[in-house]
């Protein structure tokens, strides 16, 4: 079974018992806190399955030996003999695993019989603290009733437990890996269905998905082969980079090469040993664990004899960073990478108390909060400080103890200043929405903004009388809006009465309250912002930033109100509903230091929509040599469960950037193909390609532009062999008589019709200025060569007006040149693709029969007339011809 396989598997009885967990949950808290520490408590039950696998919690053999090593007979027998099976994780979490001082706790019911629990660490599990109606609970008060630990247990005792996550897995065996899949579809499903205000609504798919309602929500986690990758293709030319051999692509090819040069090997370890990883958007760490086992590697075949469980603890302290939104992802990035620690430790004695992580891995926003130029030169002597704070405390070895009081009060205090200073910065407004008037009150005295606005939105245009008064109380009003400067230091109920009965009076009681004001330190506090220089001193005092910053970053529009609002004027990106964008830019511009490199998996958007011209310029600005690659979800995807088109970019970040960039073509593949996909890939330089007003136009600030997908070098000249041409469609398209019909939506085909068929749907209408470049570009739209560059410039999704307007045609004296030609095929292509439509249910276009005709017209009439060579011609006649057919 392969690995994605299990998550499934896995992943869908997990969901099952979590929401039986959640639901027994009886302490008032709310539903989503109880979904969220159902998920905690499954995560830290299943890190002991992990270590008692590896013995290192166990039975004392002295008293009793039954057990032996036999995890599912020695958690079956907790849980029968714990009246309180909760407590007793409990005990484990916060008593034994976290004390120096514990190590045996008896089992109850069993004479002569405990749990020998050595320390892990002192801060291995913080313990949450809910508020509720009653005060504050802590997670160890809860009270869970019905819930059946027998059948947990039995369901875990179905797999086999195995701690090395290098290991290949069988068909029922888990991994660290596993279990960080499993927590990132929990992370997106939670994302992506919000607020949970009913644990009732909630369910699961036979695939393993969370189902809210009628909303299935999808989920995927980066494949260890990508991670690989981009780990590899970042940590080595850097690393080969510093030592001046930057000729090496592959580590294989330098040790070959160097293995007998003691001096040379020694100089690669020692810069492997300085250099510092980070992934921004950490998750549950899979490019951090790619990142560590490459270092492992490299380490050892490079002869280094350090053993290796001082140099896996070596890694993940002083090489790996880490930071996430989510402090659930934190936690399961740190027992993952603490996993991968003890996987290297000796059965037959305790482990050494695990470092704090808390130094590398951490919760935080990382699109908001101070970068290191922004931090003021007088704070800097205190945050060197800090930083000299902190360094003592893990050279004493006390890092397992967490953080002294004095360096916690220390980084309090920095902490709130910084957090201040990031305020004043802030001069955009934040629109805050609230149902009714009287939810609006808290947002009025939330802030203290002089020059806010209160803005009344109705769902019907408002009655002349309800427009009067509010005129009168100073509004502006339009059919259905209204709006007011307010001073919010002013502003009292006594204004908020005359609003209310303003609208009271009438019958447009119906509305919504939006209130535009400053953001406040409460705001920013909200979304914990992250101030770089405060969280890694260490990284940004010695190197200004880090050497390699790689990782997934979210997508989509994600972002709330007071982030757009804190990021607008910091950020080029900040006009995008693309946190992916945003999350580039940052690594980009504030992350990484000069000479790093730079490697990120996203959504292919950040090449294929038209608006990201300034991410566009970041990129080419600061990053030299740049690559991407790019992967379509069809027929096969590089996230099984995700319907997204990917993109890979890595490049070095320097100040003078050459403006460098190459790209792949749209990789199609199978499923079978996938093994290798990475290998091989052909790249193309995009200069001059860019798809502008037209292929290779001028830039224009705010104008459509969109990078193109390169690929093999007789793709290259093909796309060059277009850009030669001057007209464009764009340049055909009139008021007159002739029209062309094109379908807005195509995956393997085009369909472009010149009379529109009977029920088509989703057909846009385009108007031509004269017959011949009407039977032209209905030829030639439907052309393998028009797939091509639609392949090329688009989201394997929609087809565009705007795509169409821009496609290169010869010029009218060319055209008049073969009119009779043009003339005659239009109308044999019109007929055979009016024969091959089929108007049921989808009014699809059947056009694998057309493919002969289609490639006829290519290879005698618009092959020559684009002065495209025999090679060029069959290259775009078989352009992804196995998957169209």
């Amino acid at each position: 079974m392969k690995n994605s396989d299990l998550v499934v598997r896995f992943s869908k009885r997990l969901w099952d018992l979590r929401l039986q967990l959640a639901q027994s949950i009886i302490s008032p808290i709310p539903d989503h806190d109880k979904i969220t520490t159902a998920q905690r408590i499954l995560d830290r039950f299943m890190f002991l399955y992990f270590i008692a696998s590896n013995g290192i919690i166990s039975e004392i053999k002295e008293t009793r030996s039954e057990y032996g090593s036999n995890i599912r007979l020695l958690f079956t027998q907790l849980a029968q003999n714990s009246t309180e099976f909760y407590a007793t994780l409990n005990k484990i979490f916060y008593k034994y695993l976290n004390s120096p001082d514990k190590n045996n706790m008896p089992l109850e019911g069993e004479k002569n019989l405990a749990l020998h629990i050595p320390h892990v660490s002192g801060n291995l599990f913080p313990e949450r603290i809910f508020p509720s109606p009653h005060g504050q609970i802590k997670e160890s008060e809860l009270t869970i009733e019905g819930f059946d630990w027998s059948q947990l247990i039995a369901g875990l005792n179905k797999y086999n437990w195995v701690i090395d996550s290098s290991h290949a897995a069988g068909p029922n065996e888990v991994t660290p890996s596993i279990l960080g899949h499993i927590y990132e579809k929990f992370v997106v499903a939670m994302s992506r269905i919000r607020e949970i205000d009913n644990l009732e609504h909630l369910r699961t798919t036979s695939k393993g998905q969370i189902r809210k309602g009628k909303k299935k929500i999808g989920t995927h986690y980066t494949p260890p082969d990508i991670t690989d990758y981009i780990a590899r293709n970042t940590i080595l030319p850097y690393t080969v980079d510093q030592i001046g051999k930057s000729e090496y692509t592959s580590f294989d090819g330098f040790i070959e090469e160097h293995q007998d040069d003691p001096e040379m090997l020694e100089a690669f370890t020692n810069k492997l040993q300085q250099i510092r990883v980070l992934d921004p958007a950490v998750g549950s760490g899979h490019f951090l664990l790619a990142a560590a086992n490459l270092l492992l590697k490299w380490w050892k075949e490079s002869g280094d004899e350090t053993p290796e469980y001082q140099l896996r603890r070596d890694i993940i302290t002083n090489n790996l960073f880490g930071v996430d939104i989510m402090d659930g992802a934190v936690e399961i990035c740190k027992l993952r990478l603490w996993l991968w620690l003890l996987a290297a430790q000796k059965n037959d004695q305790d482990p050494k108390p695990l470092p704090n992580l808390n130094y590398n891995i951490k919760t935080g926003n990382s699109l908001i909060g101070l970068s290191r130029e922004e931090t003021p030169d007088e704070l800097r002597d205190i945050l060197q400080e800090y930083a000299e704070e902190v360094k003592r405390h893990r050279a004493n070895q006390q890092e397992h103890l967490g953080l002294h009081e004095d360096i916690r009060a220390l980084y309090s205090r920095i902490r709130n200043q910084l957090d201040e200073i990031y305020l004043k910065g802030t001069n955009d407004r934040l629109a805050v929405e609230f149902k009714n008037l009287e939810d609006a009150q808290e947002g009025f005295a939330a802030g203290c903004d002089p020059r806010a606005t209160l803005s009344l939105k109705f769902g019907r245009s408002m009655s002349e009388d309800t427009k009067r008064r509010l005129d009168s109380l100073g509004f502006t009003t339009w059919k259905k809006t209204a709006k007011l400067k307010v001073n919010l230091e002013d502003f009292d109920g006594k204004h908020l009465k005359e609003i209310r009965d303003a609208i009271g009076k009438g019958e447009d009681t119906d509305s919504i309250i939006i209130i535009e004001r400053l953001p406040t330190i409460e705001d920013l506090e909200q979304i914990n912002p992250f101030h770089w220089m405060l969280e890694f001193p260490r990284v940004f005092e010695e190197k200004s930033g880090f050497d390699v910053v790689i990782g997934n970053p979210p997508y989509g529009d994600l972002l709330s109100p007071a982030e757009k609002a804190f990021m607008s004027s910091r950020y080029r990106t900040a006009g995008y509903n693309e946190i992916s964008a945003n999350f580039i830019e940052r690594q980009i511009e504030i992350l990484l230091r000069e000479g790093g490199y730079f490697g990120n998996i996203t959504t292919s958007s950040i090449l294929a929509n038209s608006t990201m011209h300034e991410l566009h310029t970041v990129i080419r600005e600061k990053l030299t040599d740049v690559c991407t690659s790019v992967f379509a979800r069809r027929p096969s995807k590089v996230f099984r469960n995700a319907e997204i088109n990917v993109a890979i970019t890595t490049g070095r970040k320097t100040e003078h950037a050459n403006g460098s960039w190459k790209t792949s073509d749209f990789i199609r593949f199978r499923e079978d193909e996938q093994d290798g996909l990475m290998e091989n890939i052909e790249y193309g330089d995009i200069d001059g390609l860019v798809l502008r007003d037209r292929i290779g136009g001028k830039r224009d600030a705010d104008k459509f532009e969109v990078i193109p997908k390169v690929g093999d070098p007789v793709k290259e000249s093909i796309l060059r062999k277009l850009a030669s041409k001057d007209r464009t469609i764009g340049d055909c398209l009139g008021d007159g008589e002739y029209r062309l019909y094109f379908r807005r939506a195509a995956n393997y085909w085009m369909n472009v019709s010149i009379e529109k068929p009977a029920g088509a749907t989703n057909m846009k209408l385009m108007r031509f200025k004269n017959e011949l470049e009407r039977d032209f570009s209905f030829l030639v739209l439907n052309s393998s060569l028009f797939y091509l560059y639609w392949m090329t410039y688009c989201n394997m999704h929609d087809v565009t007006r705007s795509q169409i307007r821009k496609f290169p045609v010869p010029g009218i004296s060319e055209l008049q040149r073969h009119k009779d030609a043009i003339s005659s095929l239009s109308k044999s292509l019109s007929e055979e693709i009016t024969k091959q439509y089929r108007p049921g249910t989808y009014h699809q276009f059947r056009m694998q029969p057309a493919k002969p005709l289609i490639d006829d017209i290519e290879n005698l009439l618009i092959g020559p007339i684009y002065n495209l060579k025999h090679k060029q011609i069959s290259h775009s006649v078989d352009y992804q011809s196995k998957y169209r057919l």
